[in-house]
């Protein structure tokens, strides 16, 4: 008993001894920066990193409560098969959390919390075989993420041929003496070379020494923002920012206002890495703000060409895909600004083969880069022909998800009439499909379509006279009008179709569907429908004592549309004076046109030559001829006639008693409007010889 109570009574003293040896021993190794561990620490290093690492000799090592290395120099040189050294840094901090550390299994990107330099000089080659001066594991290894990464002075250089970039960086920093909000008191940084073949030469002033890469985790975050300027170029966009930031790469915190100006939001948007059309000429100012993943834009005034677009939108690259949601608003858009996005030709330039739908090919990968949804509200669309009147107050929900691109409760105004429906371009497999369904509503045919207005009347329709309705069965409505367009009524359409291709030319040309119009309330020009019916007298005697507008009975028109070719089940249009049909067919696949009007009058008419008018050629290149049979053998009767009888009797195969109706043409069934077609379809082929090349 006596020998084991001195046992018992050391074994405390013992313990709590081993513990003030192993406490003074962990309070010398932090206070001296644990010197023993120098050596073992350079070679994990350089075995981890693959290239050989030096530390300099006052290098410390903090592991408790606030782990940190803090290297008076840290030199890693070349890794891979060039001999240029990778890294040289001086008055470098390293800082870290254990549960970080414990976390990183090696098979992920170790997070840091801050690393900062006074001063680093580094070289990243890569020759265009592959061959780099890096560790060759380190190419597909992850990069460590950081909460800070601070450079205040410092020299990059990167020369990467196989990604076509070759950029000279440097960072220099000069010490601040008061808290000055002066974007140009402390810090600079330069960047000018080319970055994946676009040329890059920007400039960063800040109020003081920022992050270079900051991290949506870790130490920046609370970190308060600091004054910035940047402008310079990045391939053809300048670039002026002017706010407050505290990191530059990575993920980035910044707010202010950015002012861009490129030939293209395409080119714009290939720097970012964003997908943006491609357009015309454009300037750009708004409010910018990212932050935790997510690009905020305000404010937005956008002039593309003569196209000014407005609205606010988010970018959240939090989610895969990104997603770009917001309000896109806009006084005025033309078409001709944003050409490009669906193959248009530049303003002024024609194809060279002379055809006229857009043959420039969709971006179609760029839909499977981000989702979309955008609501669209758009004071006046510009077609950019001075054919056809703008529409106002477009209204649309922008969709893209999954590659497919919708415009989803399509609502706007033309012409006194409504415009309603739904358009949609699906690029999943590769080619693009699109598929749209239209209606048109009473819309106002000569506020439209300023082609079928008259010389003299004003663009907008002003001058024409206001169109009532008309009732066809009443005698009054064979009074004189006077008349502003050779065509008026309210214009009703539906249009569903579908069609594939990488173009919007190749859509057209495999374009199937239907489409239907009629006309209400309308009016035909008199002079217009005798020209038609080659009716000389009739056509004198109207030009003498002024035009005037004959109510039209009815006016339809039926398509079939099967792979490109268009071709009418129904098109007609019938008045007191006349009934006018057409038939034949219009090729988009090669744009030819081979129709056909031919008039039957109800009136009597001295001189009546009586011809089909024919219309054929191309879109960009149409020709109108009369058909010369008919011409020629009434000609030709009136000339015997005139030699064998008297002068007088020369006139009579030109006299046309007119016909009397049989059954309503308006009323007129589709089967039988049909078989009509086909058998006019079959003269008008007969005519030209068979040269077109736009029969189905």
């Amino acid at each position: 008993m006596s020998n084991s109570q001195p046992s018992q009574r050391r074994w405390p003293w013992a313990v709590g001894g081993t513990v003030v040896v192993l406490s003074a021993a962990v309070a010398i190794g932090e206070v001296s920066g644990w010197p023993i561990l120098r050596m073992p620490l350079q070679n994990a290093l350089s075995s981890t990193i693959g290239a050989p690492v030096t530390l300099g000799p006052q290098s410390k090592l903090h592991l408790v409560w606030n782990p940190r290395l803090v290297a008076d120099r840290l030199v890693v040189e070349a890794g891979g098969t060039l001999p240029d050294r990778l890294l040289d840094a001086s008055g470098l901090l390293v800082r870290w959390s254990w549960p970080d550390l414990w976390r990183w299994k090696g098979d992920g990107a170790l997070y840091l919390r801050e690393v900062s330099a006074d001063q680093l000089n580094a070289h990243l080659v890569r020759d265009a075989e592959g061959g780099s001066n890096w560790p060759q594991d380190a190419t597909e290894a992850e990069v460590p993420t950081f909460g800070l990464l601070q450079i205040r002075n410092g020299h990059v250089e990167i020369a990467d041929a196989m990604a076509d970039t070759q950029l000279d960086i440097s960072f220099k920093g000069r010490e601040s003496t008061d808290d000055s909000t002066d974007a140009d008191a402390a810090y600079e940084t330069t960047a000018q070379g080319r970055y994946h073949g676009l040329p890059v030469k920007l400039s960063a002033r800040s109020g003081a020494a920022m992050p270079l890469l900051g991290s949506d985790s870790g130490g920046s975050t609370d970190a308060p923002l600091v004054p910035l300027k940047v402008n310079g170029s990045v391939g053809k966009a300048q670039i002026d920012f002017e706010g407050q930031a505290l990191a530059l790469l990575g993920a980035p915190r910044i707010d202010g206002r950015i002012k861009l100006r490129a030939g293209s939001l395409g080119r714009v948007g290939d720097a970012l890495g964003l997908t943006l059309p491609e357009t015309a000429p454009f300037q750009l100012q708004a409010n910018l703000r990212h932050g935790t993943g997510v690009w905020r834009v305000r404010d937005v005034q956008l002039s593309v060409g003569h196209s000014h677009i407005g609205g606010d939108y988010r970018y959240d690259t939090r989610v895969d895909p990104p997603l770009l949601s917001g309000q896109l608003n806009a006084s005025q858009i033309r078409l001709a600004d944003l050409g490009p996005l669906v193959g248009v030709q530049a303003e002024g330039k024609k194809h060279p083969d002379g055809k006229v739908l857009p043959e420039r090919e969709f971006d179609i990968p760029s839909l499977a880069a981000m989702d979309a949804d955008v609501q669209v509200n758009i004071d006046e669309l510009d077609f950019g022909t001075p054919s056809l009147r703008p529409v106002f107050d477009l209204r649309t929900h922008l969709v893209l998800s999954g590659s497919v691109l919708r415009l989803e409760n399509l609502q706007a105004h033309a012409g006194g009439g409504s415009l309603s429906g739904m358009s949609q371009l699906d690029g999943r497999k590769g080619a693009a499909v699109w598929h749209a369904e239209l209606r048109f509503n009473g819309l106002d045919v000569a506020k439209w379509i300023a082609g079928v207005r008259k010389s003299g009347s004003d663009a907008d329709g002003t001058k024409q006279p206001s169109i009532e309705p008309v009732n066809v069965s009443s005698p009054a409505t064979t009074a004189l009008r006077p008349v502003a367009a050779y065509l008026t009524g309210e214009l009703d359409a539906y249009m569903k179709v579908r069609g594939a291709g990488a173009s919007t030319a190749s859509i057209l040309a495999s374009l199937d569907g239907d489409a239907q119009a009629t006309i209400r309330h309308g009016t035909v020009s008199h002079l217009v429908t005798e020209i038609l019916g080659i009716d000389v007298a009739q056509a004198l005697g109207v030009a003498v004592r002024g035009d005037d507008a004959l109510p039209l009975r009815c006016a339809r028109l039926d398509l079939n549309i099967d792979k490109g070719i268009l071709v009418p089940r129904v098109a007609i249009f019938d008045n007191r004076d006349s009934t006018v049909r057409l038939t034949g067919n219009l090729n988009l696949r090669d744009e030819a046109i081979a129709l056909r009007a031919t008039t039957s009058p109800k009136d009597f008419s001295l001189v009546a030559l009586r011809a089909p008018v024919i219309v054929s050629g191309t879109l960009g290149a149409p020709h109108v001829e009369i058909d010369a049979a008919p011409v020629v053998a009434r000609a030709a009767a009136s000339i015997a006639l005139g030699v064998l009888a008297t002068p007088v009797a020369a006139l009579l195969p030109l006299i046309d008693p007119g016909s009397k109706e049989e059954g309503d043409p308006c009323a007129m069934s589709a089967p039988h409007a049909s078989q009509a077609a086909a058998d006019h379809g079959a003269r008008v082929s007969a005519a030209q010889g068979g040269k077109s090349s736009s029969s189905p």
